[in-house]
């Protein structure tokens, strides 16, 4: 698809302000439609196409005259997203270990546990190294099954493994006893977590898992969607020394990646881009995680953009909205945000300025927001991209590779980085998503 051939996917009902703006050599051009009533036609909108989907599913479930779709049997060993073997017992190192809720389906059992996940190599960008990430794991279990969530606390955004388990611990009461009351989950959590964040992705996602488990269907299925739209995934290459950087883009080729993410924001941009390119020929995009300045920003592109970059991702420091515009204005390349925009609110500010935003569920708050983001997206003629933090576990992941059709790029290998995943969910296969039959996220135990 072209960037010229975006076109808004949400019906604007009420008068907008539209703007279009082509520019020769720059081979980009958009539109938007930037008012507050076609933000609310959106936000609408997208809330309708979530629960109808769910309300639907819900209807067939519940009526015996309309049943079309069966829950998955409970059979002993199944290890389909639900409890076997003791998988939910001496493994959790639970903070609230057997606690019980009384509920209609019988008790649900909610735990919280903390998981070490050690990258392959050390993952540099401009603003740290990592060599491992803590996340933490809440997992609900009611009736034989297993549903679960993830957060990855960002420091970037004032969270640590700390922060948010405390605010999972606190929250956990907000899981409604229907599993499929996800709007009024939704609204919760939006009144708790306003801005979003890693303990309000981890409670959505654990709702979604347990709401698909129910249907005995897998999520994208319960969400209308076509797994077979998914796009590729990027392999993302951090920043080291160029030879290493090249290598290592060689290998990812030689795994089947066709499309690359790498990290700059280094002394030697330029040299790293051109290293590379003399390793791997295939499509790829630069992120400096805003560690250029406005002059710097448009230096470093006139020299890359002779190799074949798709798009920069957040150049500028993310309030820098008016550098954004004028590098807009300036660029030879594409303009991705993701630190720029939080939740659907963000998308207005952000409309005319950028070409399309980096949507991640850990950032917005979950599967239901970020269906809101992407549809935000569309309505201003943005692309989207989904993405991920440097190291999560394939629960995350699956969270983000089930809604991946309805984005333009997928950048989800937090869980590839890593060596010691405890769980399979979505696999890729030659840098492509292979979406199991295993209801919910699909996600189990290694």
């Amino acid at each position: 698809m072209s960037w010229s051939s975006i076109r808004s996917r949400s019906p604007m009902r009420r008068r907008s302000i539209v703007r279009t703006s082509t520019r020769k050599g720059s081979q980009l051009s958009w539109s938007t439609a930037a008012s507050r009533s076609t933000m609310e036609s959106c936000e609408s909108r997208c809330t309708v196409v979530c629960f109808v989907a769910v309300a639907t599913w819900r209807d067939a479930h519940r009526d015996p005259r309309r049943r079309r779709v069966r829950p998955a049997p409970r059979e002993d060993g199944d290890r389909d997203g639900r409890a076997a073997d003791g998988i939910a017992g001496d493994r959790c190192g639970a903070l609230r270990r057997g606690r019980h809720r009384r509920s209609r389906g019988g008790p649900m059992t909610t735990r919280i546990r903390e998981i070490d996940l050690h990258l392959e190599v050390p993952f540099t960008i401009s603003r740290h190294t990592r060599t491992e990430k803590r996340v933490v794991l809440v997992e609900l279990e009611r009736d034989g099954r297993i549903a679960r969530g993830e957060a990855s606390p960002d420091p970037y955004f004032g969270e640590s493994s700390e922060s948010v388990r405390a605010d999972l611990e606190s929250a956990l009461e907000l899981l409604p006893d229907d599993p499929l009351a996800l709007q009024e989950l939704r609204l919760r959590l939006d009144e708790r977590f306003p801005h979003g964040g890693a303990a309000s992705c981890a409670l959505d996602t654990l709702a979604h898992d347990r709401a698909a488990q129910s249907l005995g269907v897998p999520l994208y299925r319960m969400l209308g969607l076509d797994a077979r739209r998914a796009p590729p995934t990027s392999f993302t290459i951090g920043l080291a020394e160029p030879e290493v950087m090249a290598e290592r883009a060689a290998a990812a080729a030689e795994r089947g990646f066709d499309i690359l993410k790498v990290k700059l924001g280094a002394a030697n941009d330029v040299a790293l881009v051109r290293k590379i390119r003399e390793r791997y020929r295939g499509r790829m995009t630069v992120d400096p995680n805003a560690a250029w300045d406005l002059r710097r920003a448009v230096r470093t592109i006139d020299s890359i953009v002779q190799y074949g970059i798709e798009f920069v991702e957040q150049p500028l420091p993310p309030q820098d909205l008016d550098g954004l515009a004028e590098l807009h204005e300036r660029s030879r390349l594409p303009i991705v945000v993701d630190e720029s925009v939080v939740r659907a609110t963000d998308v207005p500010k952000v409309a005319g300025i950028v070409n399309g935003i980096n949507v991640k569920l850990q950032k917005c708050g979950g599967i239901a927001p970020a269906l809101e983001l992407i549809a935000a997206a569309h309505a201003h003629g943005l692309k989207v991209m989904l993405g991920c933090r440097a190291a999560e576990s394939s629960v995350a992941i699956a969270a983000a590779a089930h809604i991946a059709p309805l984005v333009d790029w997928a950048d989800l290998d937090g869980n590839l980085l890593v060596t010691d995943d405890p769980f399979v969910a979505v696999e890729v296969r030659q840098g492509r998503f292979s979406y199991s039959e295993r209801t919910g996220l699909g996600a189990i135990p290694r």
